[in-house]
């Protein structure tokens, strides 16, 4: 059976929400999650103690608790920011890397930490060291 030569496409856009928030603590939004907050430059993070829900409102860069978006990602649609020091205070483990579909609730999108439907994505780890199969020398001629 002969090749063929694979054609390209292109991935569809995600039409849902999400927030990844990922083993290190580095937060990121889905351009359609960016969208629902305005597609601000800054935001903020909230958190409820007695629902476990962490907030991501949009705000001005000049909030005293702003943090600035990255771009980031494959077509860097994905807006990124590091939660780390949000996720160390509240005590929030960080075992696995979760993805959640958000609630627009009061202006800002909110993640239910406990929600147990979240979905473990995985998170590159460091490059493994792969032996390849060598193949026989072909024999020398004398």
């Amino acid at each position: 059976m002969p090749f063929e030569v694979y054609q390209r496409q292109r991935v569809a856009p995600a039409s849902d929400p999400y927030v990844t928030i990922h083993r290190r603590g580095v937060i990121s939004l889905n351009s359609v999650a960016w969208a629902g907050l305005g597609q601000p430059d800054c935001v903020e993070l909230l958190y409820d103690r007695e629902t476990n829900e962490m907030g991501i409102r949009g705000v001005e860069p000049e909030a005293a608790q702003a943090y600035r978006l990255r771009l980031e990602g494959a077509g860097r649609t994905s807006r990124v920011l590091s939660g780390r020091g949000f996720f160390q205070y509240y005590g929030i483990p960080l075992e696995h890397a979760r993805r959640f579909i958000p609630l627009a609730r009061d202006g800002m999108l909110v993640v239910n930490l406990s929600d147990e439907h979240a979905t473990v994505v995985s998170t590159p780890g460091p490059p493994k060291k792969v032996q390849h199969k060598r193949f026989p020398k072909p024999p020398q001629d004398s």
